[in-house]
């Protein structure tokens, strides 16, 4: 375990633990068992004595089970399986969504920014909910290349119930499918979100998908984690990332930028209504791209380009640029 947890011995032993526990945790459950949003998480499951485990592994475990915990180390340290793959989760906004490969594992960097956007848009809301209209005229949201469907699942779970409608696009079958397990897992009603194959690239099919009953662009805010790594930054990225994860989910043209000046064309040009009543006039974000660090002046170009305002670079918790954000 030591190579895949960079020699840490204090980051290998949690991991250990934290499969063990997932083992322990499977018995005597039923075989469509997820967990739902009150779990407490993977570090706090209570399956293990608080003091150090490795005496008592084989007093925990089955014969059964202790063979899936080696198989499961195997996995990790040698195949460099990523945790969150072997576990079969990934906790995000209170929450556990279901991960498997190629799907990209969400970050904490995604789950920041989209905690910080329910907060903005929340207010809001919350005051539209109470009105009969909003029912029939909820704020929509475009979630592109939603992957495991972690942002779009993660705003309609934090925004009042009945105010926000999600549409979640994906151009990989295998991402489409796992998203739409997590509605069902997470709890989000078919009347919240809706997740559908979509192909940015595709001028009809952007055009289609932004046309609301009336023939119009129906979407109040387009947010975005897409592609953003250069071919060379992937050719040096950990094995646990390049071995595993969706080369398409993660690499781009253009320096990284491609899908952001995709998604900024597309969305002022498809996507955006005009009136929109979470528009210019509530100061609410209208566009939001998951960046890299190094892209924040070049993609807040783009966006400013395609005809936003007061636009934003976001910093994360680590102080690098994240997100670029117009209204």
């Amino acid at each position: 375990m030591l190579p895949a947890c960079e020699n840490d011995k204090a980051w290998a032993s949690r991991e250990v633990r934290w499969m063990l526990e997932g083992i322990l945790e499977r018995r005597n459950r039923p075989a469509h068992y997820f967990p739902r949003p009150s779990s407490s998480g993977m570090a706090s499951r209570g399956y293990l004595p608080v003091s150090d485990m490795d005496p008592s592994v084989e007093d925990l475990c089955t014969k059964a089970e202790a063979a899936r915990l080696e198989s499961w180390v195997h996995k990790r340290s040698v195949e460099k399986m990523p945790l969150q793959y072997i576990l079969g989760s990934q906790p995000f906004c209170g929450f556990e969504l279901k991960v498997k490969p190629p799907t990209l594992i969400p970050r904490w960097e995604t789950e920041e920014w989209t905690i910080r956007i329910a907060e903005i848009l929340h207010p809001h809301l919350q005051a539209r909910v109470a009105s009969p209209a909003s029912r029939s005229n909820p704020f929509r949201i475009l979630d592109l290349c939603t992957g495991t469907g972690c942002v779009g699942i993660g705003l309609a779970y934090l925004l009042p119930d009945n105010s926000v409608h999600v549409t979640a696009g994906d151009i990989a079958k295998s991402a489409v499918n796992l998203a739409r397990i997590n509605t069902r897992r997470v709890g989000i009603p078919p009347s919240a979100i809706d997740v559908r194959w979509v192909d940015v690239w595709g001028d009809g099919v952007m055009q289609h998908l932004g046309a609301g009953p009336d023939g119009q662009p129906q979407f109040d805010l387009v947010v975005s984690n897409p592609p953003y790594v250069t071919p060379e930054e992937y050719a040096n990225l950990d094995d646990n990332v390049r071995l595993w994860e969706d080369h398409g989910a993660l690499v781009a043209e253009k320096n990284g930028t491609a899908f952001h000046e995709r998604i900024a064309k597309c969305a002022s040009k498809f996507l955006l209504r005009k009136d929109a009543h979470g528009g210019k006039c509530h100061g609410l974000p209208r566009i939001v791209l998951e960046i890299g660090e190094s892209q924040g002046a070049a993609v807040a170009k783009f966006v400013e380009a395609a005809g936003f305002q007061n636009v934003q670079v976001w910093q994360d918790l680590a102080k690098a640029d994240r997100c670029v954000v117009g209204y």
